[in-house]
């Protein structure tokens, strides 16, 4: 039946909520939504969830649903799809014998990209994970692998409602990352290990402050062992395995194969205090100067 458009299977409360004692089967029951009423069929009664389970819904509605023109009164699919992707919850009804750890993986990746972060599922050598660190023997901290095509599901509702409040603070917070930045620029100017960073950029919201400088790997590991923790921003995306696939290779784009080999992002957030920054120059000023 639920394969079936305007079908709806009702639980044994809304039953009673909405028929009362009559047998709901094959009764209307009419519903309101933003785009006017809809009549639904309904064709099955299931008994309420536990309150213990993380499931909870007291209707189901086929998918068909979704695809019947008559259901958007005049309005465009797009707005029905968002209407609907609000709501709607995918559950799936696995074999005995199915791998929950596998799918779990799996549907963990789609969820970020299709990005993965576990060494035993790598592919891509060590090697290049470190770009080009030959001494290394294990995957660095900070390495990923983007192994199939993916979506963006990591942002909350909730994280989304706090990131709309904090718009108002907006000029606020790029007026100190770009004080942050112009003391990172002072600061690293001139020194021998650096091969480049960020530096002044008109109208730059410096998300990232950047360097590029030797030994970026020992560099990494150096500060977390002060309790600094730099960030790697970006793997080059070409060589991701999903890419990789489609014949791109190491030598196809040089120069964003050379800057990851150096690459590392410095603390930058507005709340970055003037000691803690200073902290962070004088632990990497106090790494190179022990190299020498």
């Amino acid at each position: 039946s639920l394969r079936e458009p305007n079908v709806v299977f009702i639980s044994k409360t809304s039953a009673e909520k909405y028929f009362g004692k009559t047998d709901p089967i094959d009764q209307t029951l009419v519903l309101n939504n933003q785009f006017g009423t809809t009549d639904y069929v309904v064709k099955g009664v299931f008994a309420d969830m536990q309150d213990n389970s993380d499931i909870q819904y007291n209707m189901l509605f086929s998918l068909e649903t979704l695809k019947n023109p008559a259901n958007l009164n005049g309005n465009d699919w797009a707005a029905l799809d968002n209407l609907f992707a609000q709501y709607i919850n995918t559950y799936f009804y696995l074999n005995n014998d199915a791998n929950t750890k596998t799918l779990e993986t799996k549907l963990t990746a789609l969820r970020t990209h299709g990005i993965v972060k576990d060494e035993a599922l790598y592919t891509n050598s060590i090697d290049f994970a470190t770009g080009g660190h030959t001494e290394s023997k294990q995957y660095p901290l900070w390495y990923m692998e983007m192994q199939t095509l993916g979506f963006n599901y990591r942002l909350t509702d909730f994280q989304a409602a706090l990131g709309i409040t904090q718009l108002s603070r907006a000029e606020e917070g790029l007026r100190r990352r770009r004080e942050i930045a112009a003391i990172y620029e002072k600061a690293f100017q001139g020194k021998s290990f650096i091969k480049g960073q960020s530096g002044s950029v008109e109208g730059h919201a410096y998300h990232l402050y950047i360097l590029e400088v030797e030994d970026r790997v020992g560099l990494y590991n150096y500060l977390r062992t002060q309790n600094i923790f730099a960030q790697i921003h970006y793997i080059p995306c070409h060589l991701m395995p999903y890419y990789r696939e489609f014949g791109w290779q190491e030598g196809d784009m040089p120069n964003a194969e050379l800057y990851y080999q150096h690459c590392i992002s410095l603390p930058m957030y507005p709340t970055l205090s003037h000691e803690e920054q200073e902290f962070v120059i004088a632990a990497i000023d106090t790494f190179y100067a022990n190299k020498k």
